[in-house]
């Protein structure tokens, strides 16, 4: 959590972290990118970082988990 009280499961990605909890930051990310188009949330500049974001993260945990 931020200083502000904002928090977003990005605030908490270390890719140092063991391969579960990292799996788990990146599918509380998934969660929000799906609640924020469940909700009509238009595709804007943040939510395409988030995606970006998400992929590269996901990118860097198969290749820490070998797949």
């Amino acid at each position: 959590m931020t200083l502000f009280g904002d928090y977003e499961p990005e605030d908490a990605w270390d890719a140092g972290d063991d391969p579960a909890r990292l799996a788990d930051n990146l599918a509380a990310r998934l969660l929000l990118v799906a609640a924020a188009l469940a909700l009509g949330d238009p595709i804007g500049d943040r939510l395409r970082t988030r995606l970006a974001q998400l992929a590269d993260d996901l990118a860097f945990l198969r290749g820490r988990l070998g797949a």
